[in-house]
């Protein structure tokens, strides 16, 4: 699944290589990439105002994230899920389930996000 996140940070500039880069790490099942994925969908944790806020990408990555192993952002989750509908939350659940690293995608580099 390609994201709105990676279609506008992978232009030029330094912000858009650090964020071009988190989310093909995010892309390639990276835990902490995806939960940084998720933060810049959520107005209340975003650092960068790049996408557009998106209530369901972001509890989409951050459920990835916990997934795969990254449980501080379970409290994310968890509290955005409170601003969700029930149906929403299992839109995004299935979004999640059908997710898919893409890694044909992310073979223009390694992608190693370093949070920095």
């Amino acid at each position: 699944m390609r994201s709105a996140l990676f279609d506008l940070c992978s232009s030029d500039g330094t912000a858009g290589f650090k964020c071009g880069r988190l989310y093909l790490t995010a892309n390639q099942g990276r835990a902490i990439a995806q939960g940084k994925v998720g933060q810049e969908y959520w107005p209340d944790t975003r650092s960068i105002e790049i996408v557009e806020p998106d209530l369901a990408h972001a509890y989409m990555w951050f459920n990835l994230a916990v997934t795969n192993g990254h449980e501080y952002v379970s409290g994310w989750r968890d509290n955005l899920a409170k601003e969700m509908s029930l149906d929403q939350i299992a839109e995004t659940e299935r979004m999640a389930a059908e997710w898919e690293p893409d890694l044909a995608e992310c073979e223009a580099g390694p992608g190693a996000y370093s949070g920095s």
